[in-house]
């Protein structure tokens, strides 16, 4: 919110701490300290529990690609856990299992690589690149354990998935059943955090139970 008058200037925003140090010292380099007022205040329970906090992600540049997935279903309450680094891991096993040839996991590489090196991207085409960019190394890695390179077999391989279709579901199964479980276990660690019993075993450490 802002509203300009001929002798003021009123903002009013949400800030992280670091962006209001930052924010604090442009001020002062820019109209000096005597010149404006910088009132801060806390967030209120209130705010929090009505979800009216906006959020912003903070995570680690290896792991911020990852964020557009978690954003494409609904971003955490203020007192929940960001869920993107625990995305990253499965997604990334997960997308290699579908891909899965060593092939295409170079050209992914190799054209994201590219890409990141010689182009002007806007920042949302640089994350989106480098989230490819990443994808690219468990393809790979799942092409060689199934021996694929562009469709051709290689001679090495840990499983073939035509021959051994049952021992890949297996797999598939049991890597789902830990991704689930790893989802109960922060539902039921953060309604444990927030006193809300009911809900950390109805939606959560029931269902582990189960």
């Amino acid at each position: 919110f802002s509203k300009d008058t001929p002798y003021l200037t009123y903002i009013k925003a949400w800030l992280t701490v670091e962006d209001l140090e930052r924010v604090a010292r442009s001020l002062n380099q820019e109209i000096g300290e005597d010149h404006y007022a910088l009132i801060k205040e806390e967030i209120s329970q209130e705010e929090i529990d009505q979800d009216e906090v906006p959020i912003k992600l903070e995570n680690k540049s290896w792991i911020k690609p990852f964020e557009p997935i978690t954003l494409m279903y609904t971003t955490p309450n203020y007192r929940e856990v960001d869920p993107t680094p625990f995305v990253m891991p499965f997604y990334m096993i997960f997308f290699g299992m579908m891909m899965g040839d060593l092939g295409y996991g170079l050209l992914l590489w190799l054209g994201t690589a590219l890409a990141l090196k010689f182009l002007d991207l806007d920042d949302k085409m640089r994350q989106n690149l480098k989230l490819g960019h990443l994808l690219s190394y468990p393809t790979m890695i799942v092409g060689i354990c199934y021996g694929s390179f562009f469709g051709v077999t290689l001679p090495c391989q840990m499983i073939d998935p035509m021959s051994q279709a049952m021992e890949l579901m297996i797999i598939s199964m049991g890597l789902g059943f830990v991704h689930l479980t790893v989802g109960l276990l922060i539902k039921t660690v953060t309604e444990w955090k927030r006193r809300n019993f009911e809900d950390m075993y109805n939606d959560g450490a029931g269902w582990l139970l189960l």
